[in-house]
């Protein structure tokens, strides 16, 4: 990605979005900036990525274009099709945001606050992750033990009735 945005542009398109704007995982979580997103595809489960992502749609993509406004990662992103290649690439994209929006010292500042935010992101969202998984398990082996108490009791009724 070669264009030149401006650190206005460049502070935008690595901020949060607003509430209504957040991306919204299938069976998951918000994302509320190209950061979360980066760390969101690496770690969701293949039938929410699968769900976002298919021959004819590209969610992520889309999201990036019309609400974080960077038509650039945005073609790109079309472009490939693997989940690594996907986060390879927005992480590039925000590490040329940031240098974008900074110069000199606060440069290498802004790239190192970007590293640490991704890496801290990560095993946040990590221990989210598997809490939600394992919180969705629970879930529905509940709903499936109610449904087998159920079905024993309405076989207990129509014995009964028979």
């Amino acid at each position: 990605m070669n264009s030149r945005v401006s650190s206005e542009e460049a502070r935008s398109m690595l901020s949060d979005v607003p509430p209504g704007q957040h991306f919204n995982i299938h069976m998951g979580s918000s994302i509320r900036n190209i950061r979360e997103l980066a760390e969101a595809i690496d770690i969701m489960d293949e039938r929410s990525f699968k769900h976002h992502m298919r021959d004819d749609k590209n969610d992520f993509a889309t999201w990036v274009k019309d609400v974080i406004g960077d038509f650039e990662l945005a073609a790109e992103m079309q472009r490939i099709n693997t989940r690594e290649g996907l986060v390879n690439a927005i992480k590039r994209r925000i590490l040329d945001l940031a240098e974008a929006e900074s110069s000199g010292p606060a440069k290498e500042i802004a790239v190192q606050e970007t590293a640490a935010a991704s890496k801290a992101e990560a095993q946040g969202a990590s221990q989210e992750a598997a809490a939600k998984w394992h919180a969705e398990r629970h879930h529905r082996r509940m709903e499936f033990l109610v449904g087998i108490i159920i079905g024993v009791v309405i076989g207990i009724l129509l014995k009964m009735l028979i």
